[in-house]
């Protein structure tokens, strides 16, 4: 393929980009943009009547952007990195610090994503370009009074800056005779080049009719339409002979209006400056068959000038990310742009325009009503067309017959329930209205905070819903590519100081480049008391975890608990929230475990003394221990003496019982026996007495 047919190849790409969906881009731009500046160029104002607009695109932009824009800039980190490999851990965090501090400092990237995020919400789409800028920095410095040390150092590279000394002047030092001095003009040059970053207009920005998404497989055709100057351009390595070639803006016979308020680069006379004239350059990334061997590749493609007077200034295969990422808030399936704030207000504003209007013109006429008046009673008609406070007006007959007010009755109030629902409209579509804003005391007095609460949740996952495809799609490929423009470009250690506070020489060489990214979209997007609420519990719950476990227990250490307490400190709108709670190194978490564990002598000495004391309380109190158990064992010997005593008490004394008992039982046998024997021997006296015979040798008994 030669250069002609590549440039009508460019030419037909740029052609079918700019009247993509059938309509000039500058244009949908331009009627958004008037939208939003209160003009509705659709329904222009009627001659003598109201020209009042209503500002609903505006109003929904005011409340929605900051929102949204609080989701991801109210944090010092807006991506983090999240190690692929074991070998990755130790790069992860280091790598996320990086990189963020690139984009929020030393990029603008507050305002470069702000804007981006305006340009999304508003059109759609907001793209973000992102590139290394691989051109030279110079700068001239003058030096005076040097003595031979300070022009070693001044000559020597700074900072990796090169150094060239454009004027030198010796001479003897006035006030120290036979002392040299030195005077100095040095160029520096620094070459390392830089990480760049910036919103690109909607308006400067095409992409092929049929792209589904900006991406590497799914984009054929993607150009960045600027507007340098001939002098930047040939800083930027291009030639001066090709660069000469390309028309001028003012020379072009078809501008945009961006084009003409860009070319300001003038003489005193009005003549344009030769080296500061802006052009028209595309810097074009495009699937083409350049080498003809039948398989498109990825090329880069840098032309200037207008369609039919193109100059190609840069043409090389191109094997790296697109530098292009775009952010779109309401994607829309099977299609790149993106449904926008004015697509979904464009309607609202346009019928509360019309309603307002006529509300108005309605109004007029009931404070200022049209007068009906005979010309028969009057002598002069002027007297009552301009009559103003205090006239008079000379009548023929009665006043109230000569002139009469028209009634004209205000029906313009049955437009509110119409206003109103438009707002309602409104408030669905983008989550913007009364409601959400807690604005409206009508809407909530008979409402519970419950139900207040939920209403403004429910309004409030709108502009969630906005922040989540933002993140997962646009910042995420955002953030991978600038990792791997860091991690390819910079080829030496640089030495900055990271939001810990703490100056880190960084490298990122070793760093892999296929890290995965997390976007911080925690906070911002419900109410910060909510968040706070959250926040809060959650740093309750950690707290007791830590009073229980130590500050550096593995399950939820001090760092885990700080990390919430920053999240508290942003929530609460605090921008450093590292200068209020900084993060804890592992290692000097660990420094403190062990001090913690080694106590002062002091403290030692007392935990001594203690010990002792304690012992000395444990000694005293086994003692008693002793004490107690041996009377207690005594006094259980004892009773079980008297109780063995009182056994055999009991047993002896039963004993005796018998024996009397027997001794009883004896006596009263022998006393039955010798009653027995006594009756024997008185029966025998009485037989011998009743016999005659007298016994005197009875025995008696003994």
């Amino acid at each position: 393929m030669d250069d002609a047919q590549l440039v009508a190849l460019i030419d037909q790409y740029i052609v079918d980009a700019e009247t993509m969906g059938g309509s000039e881009r500058e244009t949908r731009r331009r009627k958004a943009l008037d939208y939003l500046n209160g003009k509705v160029p659709d329904f222009p104002p009627q001659p003598g009547k109201s020209s009042v607009t209503s500002r609903d695109v505006a109003d929904a932009m005011s409340f929605i952007v900051p929102g949204v824009a609080q989701v991801f800039l109210g944090s010092a980190v807006i991506g983090e990195y999240l190690p692929q490999t074991p070998k990755d851990e130790a790069f992860a965090a280091q790598a996320t610090d990086y990189v963020n501090y690139l984009v929020l400092r030393e990029c603008n990237g507050h305002a470069v994503l702000k804007t981006a995020l305006h340009e999304a919400l508003l059109l759609g789409n907001g793209v973000l370009k992102h590139w290394w800028d691989k051109s030279a920095k110079e700068r001239v410095e003058s030096f005076t009074g040097l003595d031979e040390e300070g022009v070693t150092a001044a000559i020597s590279e700074i900072d990796d800056a090169s150094a060239k000394v454009l004027d030198f002047e010796e001479y003897e030092d006035d006030q120290s005779p036979g002392q040299t001095r030195y005077d100095l003009k040095i160029k520096y040059v620094d070459a390392r080049g830089e990480l760049r970053v910036e919103a690109i207009a909607d308006e400067d920005f095409l992409i092929e009719n049929d792209a589904r998404e900006l991406t590497e497989r799914e984009c054929r055709f993607c150009a960045h339409k600027g507007r340098p100057t001939r002098s930047e351009l040939i800083e930027q390595g291009y030639k001066r002979d090709v660069v000469d070639l390309i028309p001028s803006v003012s020379d072009s016979s078809v501008q945009s209006q961006s084009d003409r308020d860009g070319f300001s680069a003038l003489r005193g006379d009005g003549v344009p400056h030769k080296a500061s004239e802006r052009v028209t350059i595309y810097e074009c990334y495009v699937l083409v068959d350049y080498n003809g061997d039948g398989v498109a590749e990825r090329r880069k493609i840098v032309t200037g000038g207008m369609s039919g007077k193109r100059q190609i200034l840069a043409n090389e295969e191109w094997g790296d990310d697109l530098p292009f990422s775009d952010l779109v808030p309401d994607p829309k399936p099977f299609s790149w742009m993106g449904r926008s704030i004015f697509d979904d207000m464009a309607d609202v504003q346009e019928i509360k325009t019309v309603l307002l209007r006529k509300m108005l013109d309605n109004l007029y006429q009931v404070v200022e009503p049209q007068r009906a008046v005979s010309t028969d009673a009057i002598d002069e008609v002027g007297d009552v067309i301009n009559l103003g406070p205090g006239g008079v007006v000379p009548v023929k007959g009665d006043a109230r017959a000569a002139i009469a007010d028209l009634t004209i009755p205000f029906v313009g109030k049955e437009a509110f329930a119409m206003l109103e629902y438009q707002d309602k409209v409104g408030e669905r579509r983008v989550g913007s209205g009364p409601n959400s804003q807690g604005l409206d005391q009508d809407a909530l007095q008979n409402q519970t905070a419950r139900a207040v609460e939920a209403t403004q949740s429910a309004l409030a996952t709108r502009k969630e819903d906005y922040a989540a495809n933002i993140a997962q799609v646009g910042l995420k490929r955002f953030f991978k590519c600038l990792l791997r423009l860091v991690v390819k470009n910079q080829d030496k250690p640089r030495t900055v100081r990271l939001r810990k506070q703490q100056w880190v020489a960084v490298d990122p060489r070793p760093w892999n480049v296929d890290m995965d990214v997390e976007i911080n979209t925690g906070l911002g997007t419900g109410s910060r008391d909510r968040d706070l609420q959250t926040l809060n519990g959650v740093a309750t719950k950690q707290e007791q975890v830590v009073l229980r476990l130590g500050p550096s227990n593995p399950l939820l250490g001090l760092d885990k608990l700080f990390v919430t307490y920053r999240k508290m400190a942003e929530a609460a709108g605090l921008r450093n929230a590292e200068a209020y709670f900084p993060e804890i190194d592992p290692q000097q978490l660990a420094q403190f475990a062990q001090s913690m564990q080694q106590p002062d002598p002091k403290a030692i000495e007392a935990q001594q003394r203690m010990q002792i004391e304690q012992q000395k309380a444990l000694a005293d109190h086994d003692l008693q221990q002793k004490k107690l158990a041996a009377q207690l064992q005594n006094d259980r010997e004892r009773h079980a003496m008297e109780l063995q005593a009182q056994r055999e008490k009991q047993e002896m004394e039963f004993q005796l019982e018998i024996r009397a008992q027997d001794h009883k039982f004896a006596l009263r046998e022998r006393e039955i026996e010798f009653e027995a024997r006594l009756a024997a021997q008185a029966n025998v006296l009485a037989a011998q007495n009743h016999a005659g015979q007298t016994d005197t040798n009875i025995e008696r008994p003994q």
